[in-house]
């Protein structure tokens, strides 16, 4: 099979082979999308080149994935230690929006991961993109308030029902549910952190049937709703995030941290 890395090294010195190299963009990006759902995903591999003969070389300088309006039920993309890692890709952009992983929608995530290997041979031969090591970069992820209520819902058996909405830079949760030492009516207004992990409700604020309730009855409630998310157990994200700080404003919820691309687990 030709080598569209090698000939776009060398078709380079000579001005040509651009389409050669989106080619094998658009093959490498119909694969990633095979992995994910969704009737109307788009997904768009962008790769640049540090200099004239990087493609033969495999040595890219940005690669882009663009990914909308898909779901998924865990990471589609992974690190394969064992592979080779003779290509290098300096810095690996990921820029997400209007999906959702298991049951949560995000309305957008974006990171930038420096220091990536992949495996050149299997990139040149057939045009697949198999990651071999991940380094680690910033990361910033949105999440509209409002869509928390579904996943509260599908997370929660105790809930029955439940609204989530922004109250300045806090968020308020109100609904009804079935505990074991109450089934009522319940108000929470609580500020978002993290603990790089999980995203949770704090220094809350707790109404039950309208009434400031007793400190057992507080702390089922609050206990229950604790965490909001579980990155590893909820969305299935392993170590791939270490939130360092949550935000609430214009109705949504903004957390910044660390990204990286986890290890295909072993089972």
């Amino acid at each position: 099979m030709t080598n569209p890395w090698l000939w776009g090294g060398l078709a380079a010195l000579f001005g040509i082979g651009s389409a050669t190299l989106r080619d094998f963009e658009h093959a490498a990006a119909r694969e990633l999308a095979s992995k994910l759902e969704g009737d109307h995903k788009e997904v768009h591999l962008r790769v640049d080149y540090p200099g004239l003969l990087s493609p033969a070389l495999g040595e890219v300088g940005t690669a882009t994935i663009q990914a909308k309006r898909f779901r998924c039920e865990g990471l589609p993309l992974f690190t394969e230690p064992n592979r080779s890692k003779k290509g290098s890709i300096k810095l690996l952009c990921l820029d997400l929006s209007d999906f959702v992983l298991r049951d949560l929608r995000c309305e957008r995530f974006t990171a930038s991961i420096p220091d990536c290997r992949f495996d050149f041979a299997l990139a040149a031969s057939k045009r697949q993109i198999r990651l071999s090591r991940s380094g680690s970069g910033p990361g910033r992820v949105e999440i509209m308030v409002r869509d928390l209520a579904p996943f509260i819902l599908k997370k929660y058996r105790e809930i029955q029902r439940v609204e989530v909405s922004a109250d300045g830079n806090w968020v308020r949760v109100s609904g009804h549910g079935r505990f074991l030492v109450f089934d009522a009516d319940f108000d929470v207004k609580a500020k978002v952190t993290t603990n790089g992990n999980q995203l949770l409700l704090s220094d809350c604020i707790v109404r039950i049937d309208g009434k400031e309730p007793d400190e057992e009855s507080t702390n089922a409630l609050v206990n229950t709703l604790n965490p909001v998310i579980d990155f590893a157990k909820d969305l299935d994200l392993y170590d791939a995030v270490n939130a360092k700080s949550v935000s609430v404003a214009n109705d949504r919820i903004v957390v910044e941290g660390t990204v990286k691309i986890p290890n295909l687990p072993s089972n």
